[in-house]
């Protein structure tokens, strides 16, 4: 386990427990940061946006299984997914059609459909996921490209 800066073992040589490295670490991530750093706008709506969709999309695959998920976990899944999206149904309904739509055909399309299932309970936009379905498609169809078979490969 990786110690902190200021942290000692304990007297007895052990470490100390994890959550108090969690803790750490969570108050070093700051999201805010991590936009301006990489895009230098801090405040763009569209940056926040998608920070905000991978955040649901991981969320909602991390509570999915490939078995049928017991109530409780649907319940935990949709609290957490609407934490996270807030009002925000239209970002509920891009992760679950990016989600269902990237990982179509792929061994992990069961555990894709379950998360997006997550992202429909939570109150997605219906309307919305058909047109993300296509976005997820089209952008799993650019990530399994031959990245060698460009103009320039005969």
């Amino acid at each position: 386990m990786l110690i902190p800066a200021g942290v000692t073992r304990k007297q007895d040589g052990s470490e100390p427990h994890p959550a108090l490295a969690v803790a750490i670490f969570v108050q070093v991530f700051d999201t805010d940061f991590m936009i301006s750093s990489v895009t230098g706008r801090k405040d763009d709506p569209y940056e926040r946006d998608q920070l905000t969709v991978a955040q649901l999309a991981g969320a909602a695959r991390r509570r999915a299984h490939r078995r049928e998920p017991t109530l409780e976990e649907i319940s935990v899944a949709v609290t957490e997914l609407r934490e996270i999206a807030g009002p925000r149904r239209d970002l509920l309904a891009q992760a679950a059609g990016l989600l269902v739509g990237f990982y179509r055909g792929t061994g992990e399309e069961a555990r894709a459909r379950t998360a997006a299932s997550y992202c429909r309970a939570a109150g997605a936009d219906q309307g919305l996921i058909p047109g993300w379905v296509s976005e997820g498609e089209r952008r799993a169809s650019c990530a399994r490209q031959d990245p060698y078979r460009g103009s320039l490969a005969s």
